[in-house]
């Protein structure tokens, strides 16, 4: 029996109060990076609740992108933790997926459901994961019903710019290999029961660089002999720098660089001042596409 949009519409609202529970849980546990071993447990266990068979699919990293990315503010991170699972069986092969990492934010406010380690879901991935796990449930329920197979993809390190490929390289795209893949990102400057597609790449890319500078340190008397590491990056023409605050031994570096009149991207990064040398990590986006067509979801 073909399964009706009405249907799949009843069936959302029928766990929208789960769905609420997960995110909220979700939002109170955030981590940054490719090793997210407390999300990656809840989804476990929500997907064993459902029955719902799943495998872990990341694996160890290489020792020099462990060292990149802490050099990029990320802390240590030696593993990744993704997620894969499957309903129904079968051709043709639909993979659904969701990311899962938060930011290395404060949330500053008063609800009862706010982070509790100081990081925080300010991408909206806690809902992504959250809503996956309702399409999880929806499917699941249904899994008589489908002609083929779903592929749930829970991924970790989005915001490295590195998480998927790393689970493509430990065998997300086999057994079985998907035929078409789907992904959705809140987009909370749109109205509410609206979703948007693009006709062609709608996406921004995360492109980052080291420069390691030598300097020359010295007396704060004579400061016309030093050789100041920071000077170079602060005049660098590679983006728009718009906060540079110099500290003591210790410089905190946040970049803003304006992509498009839909998007903001920054980082924020800590590297150590010394008079040796200076690492100084930087990233920007670039929007290959602004082609976004918004509809009604309920059309």
């Amino acid at each position: 029996m073909k399964i009706s949009t009405e249907e799949i519409r009843q069936a959302a609202q029928d766990i929208r109060e789960q769905m609420i529970m997960d995110r909220r849980r979700l939002h109170q546990i955030p981590e940054i990076g490719t090793d997210l071993p407390q999300t990656s447990a809840y989804v476990k266990e929500r997907l064993d609740a459902m029955g719902i068979s799943w495998q872990d699919c990341g694996g160890p990293l290489p020792e020099k992108m462990t060292r990149d990315y802490m050099t990029a503010g990320f802390p240590r991170m030696e593993k990744e933790t993704g997620v894969v699972a499957t309903i129904g069986s079968g051709s043709p092969c639909i993979l659904l997926r969701a990311d899962m990492d938060a930011l290395p934010i404060r949330e500053d406010n008063d609800l009862d459901f706010k982070s509790e380690n100081g990081l925080g879901h300010m991408c909206g991935h806690d809902a992504h994961t959250a809503m996956l796990l309702g399409a999880a449930q929806i499917l699941k329920d249904r899994e008589e019903q489908l002609p083929g197979t779903v592929k749930l993809m829970f991924q970790p390190g989005e915001e490295t710019g590195a998480g998927a490929r790393i689970m493509v390289e430990n065998g997300l795209l086999e057994d079985p290999k998907p035929d078409a893949a789907f992904g959705i990102h809140v987009e909370p400057s749109d109205h509410t029961g609206r979703a948007g597609y693009a006709v062609g790449v709608n996406s921004s890319s995360l492109d980052t660089f080291i420069l390691k500078i030598k300097g020359k340190g010295g007396h704060s008397s004579m400061p016309q002999l030093w050789q100041y590491p920071a000077g170079l990056p602060s005049s660098s023409s590679t983006g728009r720098r718009k906060t540079l605050a110099i500290r003591w031994r210790v410089s905190t570096l946040g970049t803003v660089i304006p992509c498009s009149q839909r998007d903001t991207a920054w980082r924020v990064t800590w590297s150590r001042l010394a008079s040796s040398s200076w690492d100084h990590p930087s990233a920007f986006r670039s929007w290959k596409s602004l082609s976004q067509i918004s509809i009604p979801i309920t059309s």
